[in-house]
């Protein structure tokens, strides 16, 4: 003859291990909320570095106009420098600018 507390007895084991794969997936899967102030944290670091390579070439690009230079090109190389053509009357100006630091690499003016 059968028990009738046996059937509920296997239930409730098949409850608990369901229970602790819950338990599991939730310790191991991060909250949205979580990944959410990581990318919203690194997106902050690169607005900095992004604001920072602003700043440098356009302080190159506003020495040159004050020293009567009109800007022509302003473009990004494969090395991911900032060149800026700049011409004064026949001479023609080729400013090679860090995109990481903002220090003029290379500076070099010839006649056209």
């Amino acid at each position: 003859m059968k028990r009738p507390l046996q059937g509920i007895n296997r239930w409730r084991g098949l409850g608990m291990a369901v229970a602790s794969f819950l338990i599991a997936l939730l310790v191991c899967v991060p909250l949205p909320s979580a990944a959410n102030s990581q990318t919203s944290s690194l997106s902050h670091s690169q607005n900095n570095n992004v604001n920072a390579e602003y700043q440098g070439y356009l302080a190159v690009i506003h020495s040159l106009t004050k020293e009567g230079y009109t800007v022509l090109v302003v473009e990004r190389t494969m090395l991911k420098r900032i060149r800026i053509l700049s011409r004064k009357g026949p001479s023609v100006r080729e400013t090679i600018v860090s995109s990481s630091t903002g220090i003029v690499l290379r500076d070099n003016t010839w006649l056209e």
